[in-house]
């Protein structure tokens, strides 16, 4: 009686568990979509491979680019004590 407990409980948790990783693999492939278009670590992905799919800049256009927006430590107005 208590060995097919044991198999029932297994097979429970076993099943538990594959539904659990079927749940985090879908999970993962459904935030992929605009995962391209985002810059969410150092690097671009895990991997830091600095690359950006993105075809917005091109040779062609690059010598158009200008400051977008800066920013400054200090205020304008500044003075180092001494």
């Amino acid at each position: 009686m208590g060995g097919q407990r044991m198999k029932s409980s297994f097979a429970g948790r076993l099943l538990a568990g594959a539904a659990l990783c079927v749940l985090w693999v879908g999970a993962g492939s459904a935030q992929t979509g605009d995962f391209s278009k985002e810059w969410p670590t150092y690097g671009h992905d895990a991997g830091g491979m600095r690359f950006s799919p993105l075809t917005q800049v091109t040779r062609a256009n690059v010598a158009n680019l200008g400051v977008a927006w800066t920013y400054h430590m200090r205020p304008a107005d500044y003075v180092p004590p001494g």
